[in-house]
């Protein structure tokens, strides 16, 4: 949520001080309980904190203080997501997609819509009115001048340089570039974790800068002093990101890559980088920028990723040493009741096969199991797995029999996982980049 206002927990939010936020936000509670933006405030504390079932309960308290805030209503809808709650799951993706379709409101991410539509068109409509939002008062950086040189300079722009689903795919890429034609630049702008893949992603850079203190237009003013000729824009509307310094222009061409499966709708982003499948060419009118076409797959992978080499026993991971194992270990707020109703037909029609699901959060076992009962499926057939290190949640695939996706919000990261280490993968491919991701990998595979 972009806000108006600048409280103190939002200024603690902002200086990654969560629980410094969460005091703030209590505080003001305390003082006026019907404060709905306090509540609101609250929530945003507590999922910097990634407590899903916490911030959910303050995004419920702010909606139903100001029931008609579309950023609060949807920030209430994104984390029953997370945790699987679906109550009212219906009326309130209808009314989202309402507002997004008619009203003037640019005030949420869309990276929601993601997960929620599978309408190329409305998210276009949605995500140009959000994109302007990151030009208000802003003054164009001036353009550089052109300077003769042999190698081109390429600038990688990410929330992501940790251990993250995203830059484990792309560290081999920064590796291989052609280094007699061009010059790599990392500038990371989200948190360092100290990982074996962040020093990893340092070292693969000919320079890397992080600017995850640096105010917009310092950080701007860096990257052009920098005279990169391309920066590539690895965050979209994701966790952490500023588009704020790309708003700056501070480089001549400005594209989005691999970060975020749909378009930006910013006058500020001139590519993104596609594949003939993950955006068909009818589809390209979908697009606010121009479209990119690389030959075969968009998604870049590491080849020399780390794959425990033992493979747990069925018993290690909870499942039974009988019957077909489906599993799908997407995030949770992929998850929509459509797609849950369908892999309950599956386990209905399949005796003695278990579904084998990542708990992502707290709730999320509780609530799925709930829902199995619903439907008339026992709830012990659900198995659910914690997170592991990477190398030993790859290595756990083995173990399951076929994956099952999710719809429109496909596994990417996790679909590739998945087949690296000969796991098979059913999906369903729909209209957006979004929808189309897995689909696009089994066809890169054969």
């Amino acid at each position: 949520m972009r806000s108006a206002g600048c409280t103190p927990s939002e200024v603690a939010s902002r200086l990654g001080r969560p629980r410094d936020a969460i005091a703030a936000s209590l505080k003001a509670i305390s003082l006026e309980p019907r404060n709905a933006h306090a509540h609101f405030c609250l929530g945003m504390a507590w999922e910097s904190m990634e407590d899903s079932p916490r911030a959910l309960k303050a995004y419920r308290n702010a909606h139903n203080l100001a029931p008609s805030h579309t950023t609060i209503l949807l920030m209430r809808l994104y984390h029953q997501l997370m945790i699987c709650d679906w109550t009212e799951f219906q009326e309130l993706r209808a009314w989202i997609r309402e507002v997004v379709r008619y009203n003037q409101t640019k005030n949420f991410s869309p990276f929601v819509l993601l997960a929620v539509s599978d309408d190329p068109a409305e998210q276009l409509t949605y995500t140009k009115r959000y994109a302007s939002n990151f030009a208000e008062g802003i003054q164009l950086l001036p353009a550089r001048p052109a300077i003769p040189r042999q190698k081109i300079c390429i600038g990688y722009l990410s929330t992501k340089f940790r251990d993250h689903a995203g830059a484990s795919l792309a560290v081999e890429l920064f590796e291989r570039h052609d280094r007699h034609r061009f010059e790599i630049h990392g500038y990371a702008i989200g948190p360092n974790d100290g990982s074996a893949l962040r020093t990893r992603l340092e070292l693969a850079f000919d320079r890397f800068i992080d600017l995850q203190h640096y105010t917009y237009k310092a950080a701007a003013n860096l990257i052009r002093e920098d005279g990169i000729d391309i920066l590539i824009d690895l965050c979209g509307y994701t966790q952490y990101q500023k588009h704020e310094i790309l708003a700056y222009r501070p480089a001549p061409i400005q594209v989005s890559f691999l970060g975020y499966p749909g378009t930006s709708g910013a006058k500020f982003i001139d590519y993104l980088v596609v594949d003939p499948f993950v955006v068909p060419t009818e589809q390209r009118a979908f697009y606010s920028e121009q479209l990119v076409y690389l030959s075969d797959c968009y998604q870049c992978n590491d080849t020399q990723k780390e794959i425990a080499a033992r493979t747990p026993t069925r018993a290690e991971c909870g499942l039974p040493e009988e019957g077909f194992v489906f599993c799908s270990f997407n995030n949770s707020y992929k998850l929509l009741p459509a797609t849950f109703d369908c892999w309950m037909r599956i386990l209905a029609a399949v005796p003695g096969s278990v579904l084998w699901l990542l708990e992502t959060n707290s709730m999320v076992s509780a609530n799925l199991r709930s829902e199995a009962r619903a439907r008339g499926v026992a709830a012990e057939r659900l198995v659910f797995g914690k997170r592991l290190p990477r190398a030993e949640h790859i290595a756990r695939y083995r173990c399951a029999d076929l994956f099952l996706d999710t719809m429109p919000y496909n596994a990417h990261t996790t679909a590739s996982e998945a087949l690296w280490v000969g796991l098979p993968l059913m999906t369903y491919s729909g209209k957006t980049f979004a929808s189309r991701v897995a689909g696009r990998l089994l066809h890169a595979v054969g």
